[in-house]
């Protein structure tokens, strides 16, 4: 099993790290059998309280028993709304933020 920095911060901690300039990344591998085991309401509550305009979504995806990273990205994107994020936001985590993190 693998263990992530991120899933183990508290969202005390997120939202000031954010508040410090940070961005936030959840990686939807993190809610994976074989890895952290965080469950998906748990990353919405977070983007929730740090808010997408600092938030990154990925799927970090790529390993032999985990889906393919385009399906990662739709699993996650899915999850997120079913937890009650707005499709614009998640779009906005997914695309227009490490856009603007890569100056495109």
């Amino acid at each position: 099993m693998t263990r992530a920095v991120g899933p183990t911060l508290s969202v005390e901690d997120q939202v000031r790290l954010a508040e410090m300039g940070a961005w936030i990344e959840h990686c939807f591998v993190a809610c994976m059998p074989l890895h952290d085991r965080v469950v998906p309401a748990d990353i919405a509550a977070a983007i929730k309280a740090v808010g997408p305009e600092r938030t990154l979504l990925a799927s970090d995806f790529g390993q032999l028993h985990n889906p393919s990273p385009v399906e990662g990205l739709r699993m996650f994107a899915q999850s997120m709304i079913r937890c009650g994020i707005d499709p614009q936001d998640v779009r906005r985590m997914l695309v227009d933020n490490p856009r603007r993190l890569l100056g495109l």
